[in-house]
């Protein structure tokens, strides 16, 4: 269900407004206005009133509103302001989302009372006013509403008063030839629409009141604009035009304000503002209205649910400290609706988390958050956002897994139009919920800092609400799943604002390296844990870790759900800068650059960490933990223990690959090497085989984003194929396509497997069988720069009963509910829980038979070093312990941990009489 009705705007006002100059409210003085400006009669139609309170403060202008960007507008004292107006940020833009000007012929009519929040020099080069036409019926009206200061494709009309108080309509919809910096954009790229004839009646103050009104004439469509002095209610200018193409007038319209008047000249004015708005109306036969396009103020909710606790992190918008400070929690029970959590609302993060202990429910739970909020000059009322919180699954049935991760928006020219965006991923979406996951794992860049607008990274709070302009949008595109499932969603470098991040345990190096060669983190600690309150906050606690330098929070945990014992790392937060550790390779952002450097022999320094001590001991302790009924073993992660890459022979790093070469289909590239990325958890080596060495004592099965490049492999440690298996899911988008085309084949592949399959070392001597890669190739539909680099998504199943793992590949462009939907080449893969850890047996042990129990757990320990070899969930009731050393006793134990049906059987000696038979017997 999406964001009630009552989140919406409503036209009815339940307290008297003020009148007055529109400095304010004004909205009875504004309604006369609109009156006297407006020629004509208007068919009925929806009607828009926005108002906002006088005691209003907060950068969230409100529900029915899209900012770009956030932090440039605001609501305050009776009005919206855009508080940006440097000559770096130009057009800014606030949509209307809860109403639209319909595909179908028909007349309309907008108003609003507007002025400089900061008056000055009189320039044609700023402009307040309208953007109208955006998008229509055939865009998604959210990627309408990223619209701004790119001119662009179903980009609208401008229709404005400029610095000079002429009004204007300009051209929004091409760049006219413009190649330019973005925010450098000249006028004449925004060419001027001739009117066809105009009145000018003298000078209009700073309070001025803007009105169109447009209706159908033949086969185009003729618009009147009015400026009228927004304190005397005098007409100032009048215009005509006709001849305007009906794209222009369909779909979304927002209220433009471009550069300020306090910047005369190209005077450089950073901070000045733009402009005010006041009784922004719409109304008439062409608009329509839509409730449920609404945006907050609960934004979105995600949960986890484990060992009897649920925990939820609900998104809100950035309020003021006018505005509710606490949001709460329902259930509905015997259909009824009860409050069960209330939760402050977090200043930076604008998140409340709610923790519900205990939790039993044998069947699905409606929830709701629920936040009071006035919409107009309503008293605050509350707002839902509802979803469900799932019956946790049968065990004995198959559970399914969604993977993604790396949702970048827009394409390489980032552009805004139907084609170079790539945004709200709805295909994606859907394809998803066709496959019903029990849950979902975004495996990190929830969000990219480049793209659109990129990142301010000073200071905290404003960087704090630069972050969650771009977080929003990946709520926005994701909620629909992620409102009624369990969803674990952890950050990876560019959520942090980092292009790669070696989080060094938080510390900065010092020494002359680049900031992020430094290792560390680049933005502050409060923002960092801010940020992680939108992202991890709704994990289960964090296990015990080293300590991060500066108070940055940690979110390693562990999931136990419907049978599934999923453990989550933090991939990057302890792992060393190697600009820093690698000595002699003068490695710049994770590639040696000194020729002749052999990263296979030479990267892996004494001194690197990969997952730290902490973490390594929580992966082991997890590993041989098999309580709550566990009988499969997950680790969810940022990116593979293996660098699954090529670049070309004379590049030093990848930073070629944004322009590189795409093949054709069938098409093997020659001249590549493998790549020495120390990005990936290949790297360091020493580290990595610690980690992939405890992830097969607990059988686990490894789940990763990142590369952009989907891929499956076999770890292997002291041989080939003596570990388990890794699934880096294919992107949802990409700028960055990875490739795997090593220059010589694999060894061993599988009979009839293309050429880059079989046994490999990777570029730091890792041992990897490839089994699958969905390499970027050419494809002939649009648009191509995003399906070329071979966009995605996973989904795996695991059995119980056959304990196999079948995974999928999915291309973003397949329906999967289609007869003929194919996944990409070489997926499905389909492998077995033993698999995980298939290492060559050195001897055996007695063969244990258990009565009275079926699929106990068996742990086999080495009782010369203590050290568990692995733990297991068997099925049936006969098992034969494989031991990897010939001498020595071992320690079995059997039964279902953490109750007291446990044995454990010691002394027990390897044998090679196969017939020989441990009995463990269950009352």
């Amino acid at each position: 269900m999406s964001q009630s009705p009552s989140a919406s705007s409503d036209p009815v006002v339940s307290r008297p407004p003020r009148v007055g100059p529109l400095k304010g409210n004004g909205l009875l003085l504004g309604l006369v206005l609109a009156s006297v400006a407006l020629s004509g009669c208007v068919e009925p139609g929806p009607q828009f009133i926005g108002l906002v309170t006088e005691d209003a403060d907060r950068i969230w202008v409100g529900p029915d509103y899209y900012a770009n960007r956030l932090q440039d507008w605001r609501a305050r004292d009776g009005r919206i302001e855009s508080i940006e107006g440097s000559r770096a940020k130009p057009m800014r833009t606030l949509h209307l989302l809860t109403y639209a000007l319909s595909d179908d012929d028909g007349a309309f009519r907008m108003s609003v009372g507007m002025g400089a929040v900061e008056p000055g020099a009189r320039h044609e080069d700023t402009w307040s006013g309208f953007l109208i036409g955006v998008g229509g019926g055939d865009v998604d009206f959210r990627i309408s509403a990223l619209s701004h200061h790119w001119p662009s494709t179903d980009g609208g009309l401008i229709v404005a008063v400029d610095g000079t108080g002429q009004i204007v309509v300009r051209d929004n919809s091409e760049n006219h030839g413009y190649t330019g910096p973005n925010p450098n954009i000249p006028l004449e790229h925004w060419p001027l629409i001739q009117a066809d004839q105009t009145e000018v009646s003298g000078e209009v103050g700073n309070d001025m009141f803007l009105a169109v009104q447009a209706e159908p004439d033949g086969d185009t469509y003729s618009m009147i604009v009015t400026l009228l002095d927004g304190v005397t209610g005098n007409e100032r200018a009048r215009a005509w035009y006709s001849g305007i193409d009906p794209e222009h007038m369909t779909g979304n319209v927002a209220l433009v304000s471009h550069r300020s008047p306090a910047a005369a000249d190209g005077a450089a004015a950073e901070d000045a503002p733009g402009y005010w708005f006041a009784s922004w109306t719409l109304d008439g036969a062409k608009v329509r209205r839509h409730k449920d396009r609404a945006f907050g103020p609960v934004m979105g909710a995600m949960y986890t649910l484990s060992r009897g606790t649920m925990k939820m992190t609900a998104q809100l918008g950035p309020l003021g400290p006018t505005d509710a400070p606490e949001a709460h929690l329902e259930l509905q029970r015997d259909g009824a609706w009860q409050r069960v959590a209330s939760a402050e609302i977090q200043p930076l993060s604008a998140t409340a988390h709610f923790r519900l202990e205990g939790w039993d429910a044998p069947e699905d739970v409606p929830y709701r958050v629920a936040y009071s909020f006035p919409i107009g000059l309503r008293e605050p009322t509350p707002h839902y956002f509802e979803g469900t919180i799932r019956q946790i699954p049968d065990d004995t049935e198959e559970f399914v897994l969604a993977g993604l991760n790396c949702h970048h928006i827009s394409g390489a020219d980032g552009q805004w139009n139907g084609s170079h965006f790539w945004y709200p991923n709805n295909e994606t979406v859907a394809g998803v919920a066709h496959h019903d996951p029990d849950m979902i794992f975004f495996a990190g860049d929830q969000i990219y800092e480049g793209g659109l607008e990129g990142v301010v990274r000073d200071t905290t709070d404003i960087a704090s609400v630069d972050y969650l302009g771009h977080w929003f949008r990946f709520v926005w595109s994701f909620r629909d799943l992620t409102r009624d499932r369990p969803t674990v969603t952890i950050p990876d470098d560019h959520d942090a604002y980092h292009g790669n991040i070696w989080g060094n345990g938080g510390v900065r190096e010092p020494g002359d390296y680049t900031v992020q060669d430094a290792g560390g983190y680049r933005m502050s600690p409060d923002w960092v844990n801010a940020m992680h309150r939108t992202q991890v906050s709704h994990l289960p606690d964090p296990a015990p870790a080293d300590p991060m330098a500066l108070g940055i929070t940690t979110y390693h945990t562990r999931i136990e759900y419907g049978g599934m014992s999923f453990a989550v790392l933090a991939d990057r937060m302890w792992k060393s800068p190697p600009s820093v550790v690698v000595r002699g390779g003068d490695v710049v952002n994770g590639w040696p650059r000194r020729p002749g450097f052999n990263a296979a022999t030479q990267s892996d320094s004494p001194d690197a960490v990969l997952l730290g001590e902490g973490q390594e001991r929580f992966l082991e302790e997890w590993a041989n933990d098999w309580t709550d009924g566990a009988w499969m073993k997950v680790v969810l992660s940022q990116t593979p223990f293996a660098d699954v890459a090529t670049i070309p022979e004379d590049a030093t790093s990848g930073a070629v690959l944004p322009g590189s070469y795409i093949v054709e289909p069938g098409e093997y590239l020659e001249g590549e090497k493998l790549a020495e990325d120390m990005d990936s958890n290949g790297w360091p080596k020493s580290g990595r085989d610690r980690g992939v060495r405890a992830l097969r004592k607990g059988f686990a099965f490894h789940v990763v984003g990142d590369q952009h490049l989907g891929h499956f492999i076999r770890y292997g440690v002291d041989a080939w194929n003596d570990a388990g298996h890794v699934f880096t899911v294919p992107s949802i988008a990409n700028l960055w396509p990875r490739r795997w085309f090593p220059p010589t084949p694999g060894r061993n592949p599988v009979p009839s497997s293309p050429r880059n399959t079989g046994e490999y070392l990777d570029g730091f001597g890792n041992r990897m069988t490839v089994l699958a890669v969905a390499n970027p190739t050419q494809v002939d539909f649009e648009p191509h720069e995003l399906y070329q680099r071979a966009p995605g998504y996973g989904i795996m199943r695991f059995d119980r009963s056959t304990r196999e793992i079948e995974v999928e590949a999915w291309p973003r462009w397949v329906d999967p509910s289609a007869a003929d939907a194919a996944q990409y080449p070489g997926w499905p893969v389909t492998v077995t829980q033993a698999e995980q850890y298939d290492r060559e047996a050195v001897a055996y042990l007695p063969e244990v038979v258990v009565t009275g129990m079926v699929d106990p757990v068996v742990q086999v320990v080495e009782e010369r070093t203590g050290e568990v070899a692995y733990t297991l969930r068997i099925q049936g009731d006969r098992y034969r312990p494989r031991v990897f050393t010939a001498g020595g006793a071992y320690t079995i134990v059997v039964g279902e941990p953490g109750t007291d049906r446990l044995q454990t059987l010691t002394g027990v000696r390897p044998t090679a009489d196969e017939s020989a038979v441990l009995d463990v017997v269950f009352e």
